[in-house]
């Protein structure tokens, strides 16, 4: 039998085995590929058999150990878990995992000890974990055996195998916050929570289900609203987790809140030992807390407040931060400006996940923090431009802070002393202490101090800004300002501070007209209590902030120049104004019947009434607020409170702020100090014994005007209260007015009225018209058609209306006072519209008097009298424009009213039924919204019921004179009907009416046709108010306003706007797309039309909106299969202007429209098969992106010869046009154009189209280029957004330089004394000039001169070499719109032109340099081009006078001086853009001899150089002036820019021998050197270093040099003394080399010049600057 070989295992495999076996042994205690953490199970400990193993970990009696045993217990890895005994500060290790059923019965309960366990997290890394929790949590969950939180399942999971791994879930949960999980051993599910015991106590159950675990996660965020209960005295805490030194409980409680290892629940303080715990009655309840004597001990509570019955609202605390508070950004949805309500609501939002918030004022940020205060203050830290902002609730009485962005404002350590008017102690917390003083009744509860250690609550009528010396320190109190009063009782007047903004800028209102609106924005605010506001003109904000200098300091305040900043002033005002508001009027037996006690004490006989001045406010009589209320119609609450105050003698109605002020003067001994004032009316109080009506005014005043020959009665030598007494008391005839002359005190009553007798109502200086209230009732009225988007802010009762009916109503029932017009607000603020009732008119107020409100209606009586004069409209420029210099007073009225204007619908030119006849041309003119309702009216038929429009106007053409006019309607579903009219507005001189989806076609004839189907596109009372390119003034038609802008030749008219009540027509290269923000409603008689001939951009971009279709078709094309075919046939139509499509993907239809959402804003409408697309704004803008540089591309549509360039580089980044309608600019990425990088990959600059190749004007645009790069080459479309008529579509086209600059004037000083300037409006000379602000440059001569002036040669131009010529050598102007012809004033023989602010691309510095001659007393005008006389030059016959002027001398001025007159100035103002042309003359300046009698000449220094008598004048002398216009210039001595010792009128004549101290040898240069450049100080400092350092420099090189050379030259001279003599060297053979130099400086740089085609200089012989000579010719090279 074969024996088998036994076989054998390798010798090292059970050693091998036994490794793995002892390694699997020791890692069982081990976490691999996870985190290792512990569980803490409160209150148990581990009762240990034979089956577990212990040991000692560590013991340190009285100190706190389980820092310590947790990081000991990691090291080890026999360590499972491990128990602290607290009462003996001792930990012990154990072997036991109670994941298994035998370690869970290990497990008992003991009050001193918790039991710690590790568990492992795996798959969570490091940094994961730290991000969760922290790198220095001891314990990560806490758990409770057998214990559920029932009915709050939010996730569960099964076929879990341990309690670890259920740990982990909840701990990395994403879908919710997990704040516990529950795991059943039994069936491994683990089920996860978003509450826990904490936020849910009442369904959390212990000890009733076994089987289950439950875990609460530690790392979830803590709950917001955290307090401390009151403090236990003599105790200490249960489980002490750690120790701290600490002097307080409120150190202690710090150290608790700052905690970082466990969640710290309670705390205990004795002398100065903080001892905290992770542990309160909580998680180990029913548990006493050991005796301590001298402890203090306190339980931290946080929970999720619901806020039952309450408000959530915040607590602002300004200028600080929340130190210990983590942070996180909030999403906004922009950066602009004014983020503080949106960061409010978003808090709101996030519930309790955001208990507190904080807002970065200088970054526009905000930020949600993850705690609050913790009911302290010593956490906030100050910051400027950082508001804390912390959530509370409030319960009680908070109707009033429903809806505020912050209930009160909150000042740790600050108290108001002094005026506590009631205090309520053991007040537990601040909020309480909130709520006490918004439920206080029996005063206004204003502020409130709250001491955080008597726990006390003060409460105060006053406030920190109405006893601001009684604001103090005080660390132990916060002071709480209640912030939910309501705005109206705030209502403090506001103090200036000039060239400054908020810096806490809340919110910003848009579209502000003007300063008086923004403050009447901030008065009465709603969200919050405005503090401050400031008005930013150029984009008509209002900045709103609800922080002021007492609330932030000086950090309150930004530097801006142009921008006024406004804060309230209420020191002392606020106690005065409640007295009046708890005034009580009481009964007195003894005084008059029908007549109350302050009556009485002003009125000796009578009653108290009132008389009405409309546009007029008495000032200089010591006003104090009597009343105020943001919905304004405060009249009669206005007189009833003004007859409670004794001291009242009349008040100011300010309408434009809606609030009152009493005068304690009335105006009869202060005439002179009634003044004019649009928006204002002054009730006067007075004594009237007649027969009253119980009005709230009597008597309707209008100074300066009479009722002329109605004259009923005179009465002599009484007074003008008198006067009005006997009007009321008159019995023989019905006294309806009366006329009072203040000079003679004569009156004269009428039986009539203005209204009855218009035409007598005329001006008469020294009269008051006086119209008695009480008989000028008329009944059987009228009411004239609405205007819409307005309304008249003089409103003296404002009332809740439902329909314009019902406001119509109202004025007609109204019996307060004499309802004459009414506005109806269908858009007010609140919930219901609003009724404004007025006792004035169009007419008695002025056309300045309204207010543009979207959807507003107005309308007025006409009772029978005659129609209103067409002049009575103000001119729509001037809306909202109360302080224009040279604006009629609100009550001026016409003397003549037949010279009036025809009528604005008035059509002279041609007839529309036959324009051939006249020798026009027939066209259309369309109106969107309007219909015509007289005449015939016939349905057209149509071959298709939509797309009709071409259609139906070529029918109408066809049926010649029985049409006139086409109306088409758009019914539901999308169907059209058209029918003809044989009648028009037109025609009838009557006016379209308003009829929504109707659209009006009237047949107009015009001079010249287009081949459109209509030539213009009218909308009524609307108005475009941007600059306009041409203003024609006595345009008596429409239709002739229509001619000018056909037969513009100089520029593209697109747009008119005509003013029938001035005949005023204005066009404008502008239409209301491509400037919406300037087409605005305007008053009756004024019209916007635009011209359908004008051809839109090519190229022009769209903005599609799919799922939106505009019910308003002009063609419909079937059979289009895709969008940009669509698109396509939009471009190519060509029988009007294609501005939107609808395209039906479902259908493939196509339907093409010339309106848009501009022209119909609210004509979109909802389906989801159609996309609505309509043009954006045709300035077309494209950029294509490299990686090397931006390609802009600009179409402009027409032809184009201006200059485009980046404002980075002007003068070598730029393109100049040459006829072409597109051009390009490449602008590279780098530095070299100016290109700034704005984020990650985000590159930006500005392209500045400029319509004048060498000059900017204000007219100019700027367009913002992008560039956004991600991994690839991109190109960005420029796509502007939709938008309506105030926000449309469009390019944002700004000018970046803003009107800030310094003034820097420098010149010449020969005689005789005359000098160049230029002022401001004002008459004050500039020193802050902006670009496009109105200037005025004047010339102006000593006043004491015999001689006259004339100018010639005028150019503005730049350091660089840039020049533009102003007024040519024969004294005419080049450009009237850039520079008009000078102008005469015969007061003071001064040149003068009006001119608008402009510079050039490359610096903001403009030269100005003129020559000016003189002539014998006054020189003659010179006539230009278009009949236009100029004062630039003399007639011929004044420059061959004789050289000599015998007899004539300086020193005989005084016999010479001509008599001035008072002649008035005229203007010639113009803007626009014309080519420039250049011509030369000589301009020499010669030395001439005058003799005088005595036959004796004297000679002084001259211009140039050259002498003359020193009693003569030169023929010509040269004037320089340097103006700056741009932003950031500082401000230098200016030198003089005049000659000779002039005396002008509104500057003292300098002493002889005085010098200028920073210029003080400039008379001693050559005025006529071109090179002459004044240098500062610190240039010349710099060159004389330099000069000395380089001087230095060569002395010591030539020494060191010398030394050098010295042995050397010393060792040839030996050696030549020894040669032989040699001859001299030949000459070169080609001697013309040996003077020749070689370069060697490489390449040149060439500057990119756009002004010089030839090396030689073009400014040769041209007058320049004071001592500049003249240039020598020069390169381009740099």
């Amino acid at each position: 039998m074969r024996l088998r070989k036994r076989h054998r295992w390798p010798p090292n495999f059970w050693s091998l085995t036994l490794g793995l076996i002892v390694f699997l042994d020791s890692a069982e205690g081990q976490c691999f590929g996870g985190i290792e953490t512990y569980e803490k199970t409160s209150g148990n400990t581990v009762l240990c058999t034979s089956d577990c193993t212990s040991q000692g970990l560590l013991s340190q009696p009285d100190t706190s150990v389980t820092r310590d045993c947790i990081a000991i217990c990691k090291q080890t890895s026999s360590c499972i878990s491990f128990t602290v005994d607290y009462l003996n500060s001792r930990c012990q290790s154990y072997n036991v995992n109670t994941d298994t059923q035998q370690g869970r019965r290990l497990l008992q309960p003991d009050s001193g000890v918790n039991y710690f366990e590790k568990i492992c997290l795996r798959g969570v890394r490091q940094n994961q974990f730290d991000q969760l929790c922290n790198a220095e949590r001891g314990w990560a969950f806490e758990r409770v055996t057998g214990a559920v939180l029932e009915g709050f399942d939010h996730k569960e999971l099964r076929n879990i195998e341990t309690r670890g791994e259920c740990a982990r879930l909840c701990l990395v949960e994403e879908e919710f916050p997990c704040r516990s999980a529950e795991f059943n051993f039994n069936s491994k599910t683990c089920t996860l929570s978003r509450e826990d015991r904490r936020t849910q106590p009442e369904a959390f159950r212990t000890g009733f289900r076994p089987e289950v675990d439950y875990i609460e996660n530690q790392c979830a965020k803590q709950l917001p609203d955290c307090s401390y209960t009151q403090a236990v005295e003599g105790v200490t805490v249960v489980a002490m987790d750690d120790i701290l030194y600490s002097r307080t409980v409120q150190d202690c409680e710090r150290f608790c809140d700052d905690a970082r290892a466990f969640n710290c629940r309670s705390l205990a303080q004795k002398d100065d030992r903080c001892y905290l715990s992770g542990d309160d009655a909580v998680t180990l309840p029913d548990v006493p807390q050991p005796a301590e004597p001298g402890a203090t001990y306190k339980e931290k509570v946080c929970s999720r407040s619901t806020c039952d019955g309450g408000i959530f609202t915040f607590e602002k605390t300004t200028s600080h931060f929340l130190r210990t508070a983590r942070q996180e950004n909030l999403q906004l949805s922009s950066n602009l400006p004014g983020i503080t309500q949106e960061c409010s609501k978003l808090c709101i939002g996030q519930g309790a996940d955001c208990p507190a918030f904080s807002v970065d004022y200088n970054g526009q940020r905000c930020f949600v923090l993850d705690r609050n205060t913790q009911g302290r203050g010593d956490d906030l830290m100050p910051r400027d431009g950082t508001n804390y902002f912390e959530k509370i609730c409030l319960r009680g009485q908070v109707g009033k802070c429903l809806d505020k962005a912050w209930a009160f404002e909150r000042v740790p350590g600050k108290a108001l002393t002094g005026f506590d008017q009631k205090i309520i102690n053991q007040v537990p917390n601040r909020r309480d202490c909130e709520e006490l003083c918004l439920a206080e009744s029996g005063f206004r509860c204003r502020a409130a101090n709250y001491n955080i250690l008597t726990l006390s609550c003060a409460l105060s009528a006053e406030t920190r800004r109405t006893q601001p010396d009684n604001y103090k320190d005080n660390q132990d109190v916060e002071y709480l300002e209640n912030g939910c009063i309501d705005s109206e009782e705030l209502s403090c007047p506001y103090k200036r501070t000039d060239n400054a903004y908020p810096r806490y800028l809340d919110t910003i209102a848009t579209r502000v007209s003007d300063e008086i609106a923004c403050e009447k924005q901030c008065t009465f605010h709603q969200d919050f209590i405005c503090r401050s506001f400031a008005f930013y003109t150029s984009a008509s904000q209002c900045f709103i902030s609800g922080d002021d200098t007492f609330s932030a300091g000086s950090a309150a305040l930004q530097s801006r120049t142009g921008t006024d900043y406004f804060e309230r002033s209420c020191e002392n005002v606020l106690s005065s104004s409640s007295v009046v508001d708890n005034f009580v009027t009481n009964s007195v037996s003894d005084i008059s019947s029908g007549q109350t006690l302050a009556q009485e004490r002003r009125c000796t006989f009578g009653r108290l009434e009132y008389e009405k001045t409309t546009g007029y406010e008495l000032i200089r009589a010591t006003p104090y607020r009597l009343y105020s209320r943001r919905e304004g119609g405060i009249t009669a609450e206005c007189a009833s409170r003004c007859q409670a105050d004794s001291r009242c003698q009349g008040f100011n109605m300010d309408y434009n702020r809606n609030e009152c002020q009493a005068v304690i003067q009335n105006s009869e001994d202060n005439l002179f100090n009634l003044r004019p004032s649009t928006g204002i009316a002054f009730f006067e109080a007075i004594c009237l014994r007649g027969r009253t009506c119980g009005a709230v005014w009597t008597f309707e005043r209008y100074m300066d005007y009479e009722l002329r020959g109605f004259v009923r009665d005179t009465h002599r030598d009484i007074s003008k209260t008198e006067c009005e007494d006997l009007c009321l008391s008159e019995s023989r005839f019905i006294c309806r007015s009366a006329s009072y002359d203040h000079l003679k005190k004569e009156c004269f009553l009428s039986e009539e009225d203005r209204f009855t007798q218009p035409d007598s109502f005329l001006v008469k200086q020294g009269v008051d018209y006086l119209e008695n209230q009480c008989q000028s009732r008329q009944s059987n009225c009228d009411y004239s058609p609405q205007t819409r988007d307005q309304y008249l802010i003089y409103v003296d009762k404002s009332q809740t209306a439902f329909s314009a009916a019902s406001c119509r109503q109202a004025c007609t029932q109204e019996r307060e006072f004499n309802c004459r017009s009414y506005s109806y607000l269908s858009e007010a603020r609140g919930s219901d519209p609003q009724c404004l009732l007025s006792s004035d008119t169009q007419r008695s107020a002025g056309g300045n008097a309204f207010q543009l409100s979207s959807g507003a209606l107005y309308a007025e009586k006409e009772c029978g009298r005659q129609p209103r004069p067409a002049n009575q409209f103000s001119s729509p420029s001037n809306f909202n424009n109360f302080d224009r210099p040279g604006q009629l007073l609100p009550q001026t009225l016409p003397e003549n009213t037949d010279q009036q204007r025809p009528d604005f619908t008035s059509m002279d030119r041609g007839n529309p039924g036959d324009c051939r006849a006249d020798g026009l041309v027939t066209t259309y003119e369309k109106i969107v919204d309007f219909t015509y309702t007289r005449g015939t009216k016939e349905e057209i038929q149509t071959s298709l019921d939509i797309g009709i429009a071409g259609e139906c106007v070529n029918e109408c053409s066809n049926l010649g004179d029985r049409c006139l006019a086409v109306t088409l309607q758009n019914e539901r579903g999308g169907r059209q009907r058209c029918f003809s009219l044989d009648n028009s507005a037109g025609v009838d001189q009557g006016e379209p009416t308003s009829a929504t989806g109707v659209t009006y076609f009237e047949k107009i004839c015009t001079s010249r046709s287009c081949g459109k189907l209509w030539s213009f596109t009218r909308v009524p009372q609307y108005e475009f108010v941007g600059v306009a390119t041409e203003e024609v003034r006595d345009v008596n038609t429409i239709s002739d306003c229509r001619e000018l802008c056909l037969s513009a030749r100089n520029y593209v008219c697109r747009s008119a706007t005509y003013n029938a009540n001035s005949g005023v027509c204005k066009l404008t290269e502008e239409t209301r797309r491509s400037q919406p923000a300037s087409f605005r409603p305007a008053p009756r008689g004024t019209d916007y039309l635009e011209n359908e001939c004008a051809e839109l951009p090519a190229n022009c971009e769209y903005i599609d909106q799919p799922g939106t279709y505009l019910p308003f078709t002009d063609t419909y094309i079937p059979d289009v299969t895709d969008l940009e075919g669509c698109r396509a046939e939009c471009n190519t139509q060509q029988r009007y202007n294609c501005r939107s499509f609808n395209f039906n993907s479902a259908r493939s239809e196509c339907f093409l429209s010339s309106d848009d959402s501009i022209s119909l804003p609210t004509g979109l409408q909802q389906d989801r098969d159609f996309t609505f697309s309509e043009r954006a704004g045709c300035n077309n803008v494209r950029v294509e992106c490299t990686p090397s540089d931006m390609l802009v591309t600009l179409s402009f549509g027409q032809e184009f010869n201006g200059r485009i360039y980046a404002t980075g580089n002007p003068q070598a980044c730029f393109e100049l046009g040459s006829g072409q309608s597109e051009m390009s600019l490449r602008i590279p990425i780098g530095t070299q154009c100016g290109t700034v990088q704005s984020g990650r990959g985000r590159y930006v600059n500005h392209v500045v189209i400029q319509a004048n190749p060498i000059i900017m004007q204000d007219t100019d645009k700027t367009v913002r280029v992008e560039c956004a790069f991600t991994a690839e080459d991109q190109t960005v479309s420029f796509r502007p957004t939709a938008g309506s008529r105030e926000n449309g579509g469009g390019i944002s086209v700004t000018v970046p330089f803003q009107p800030t600059g310094t003034n820097i004037v420098t010149n010449t000083a020969p005689t005789p004394g005359i000098r160049m300037r230029v002022v401001r409006r004002t008459g004050s000379t500039a020193d802050v000039v902006g670009l496009g602000e109105d200037l005025q440059l004047r010339i102006e001569i000593d006043e004491q001169s015999a001689f006259g002036l004339f100018g010639r040669n005028l150019e503005a131009r730049t350091d660089n070499g840039e020049l533009l010529n102003l007024i040519d050598s024969t004294g005419c102007p080049l450009n009237e719109l850039i520079f008009p012809a000078l102008s005469l004033e015969t007061s003071s023989k001064a040149l003068f032109a009006n001119f608008k602010a402009f510079r050039f691309p490359s610096t903001p510095t403009v030269n100005f340099v003129a020559t000016v001659q003189f002539c014998q007393d006054v020189c003659e005008p010179v006539t230009c081009s278009g009949n236009l006389d100029s004062y630039g030059r003399r007639k011929r016959e004044a420059e061959n006078i004789t050289v000599s002027l015998e007899g004539v001398s300086m020193s005989a001025t005084s016999e010479m001086t001509s008599s001035s007159s008072s002649s008035s100035s005229r203007v010639t103002r113009s803007t626009g853009v014309a080519s420039m042309s250049s011509e030369k003359e000589e301009s020499r300046s010669t030395t001439r001899s005058l003799r005088n009698d005595g036959g004796s000449s004297q000679t002084s220094p001259a211009l140039g150089g050259s002498s003359l008598p020193g009693n003569i004048i030169p023929e010509q002398t040269v004037l320089g002036l340097r103006l700056t216009v741009g932003e950031d210039q500082i401000p230098r001595p200016h030198p003089p820019s005049k000659t000779g010792q002039g005396r002008f009128p509104d500057v003292t004549s300098t002493p002889s021998g005085m010098t200028d101290s920073y210029y003080p040898s400039f008379l001693g240069y050559d005025l006529s050197d071109p090179s002459y450049v004044c240098s500062p100080q610190s240039t010349i400092i710099s060159i004389v270093v330099v000069f000395v350092f380089v001087n230095t420099g060569l002395l010591a090189g030539a020494i060191f040099f010398y030394r050098m050379k010295k042995k050397t030259w010393m060792k040839t001279r030996e050696v030549d003394q020894c040669r032989p003599e040699v001859p001299p060297p030949l000459p070169p053979h080609h001697p013309s080399r040996s003077s020749t130099i070689y370069s060697n400086s490489g390449q040149d740089v060439l500057f990119k010049s756009p002004y010089e085609n030839s090396t030689r200089s073009r400014f040769t012989e041209n007058p320049t600057l004071a001592g500049m000579t003249k240039p020598s010719t020069s390169t381009s090279r740099i």
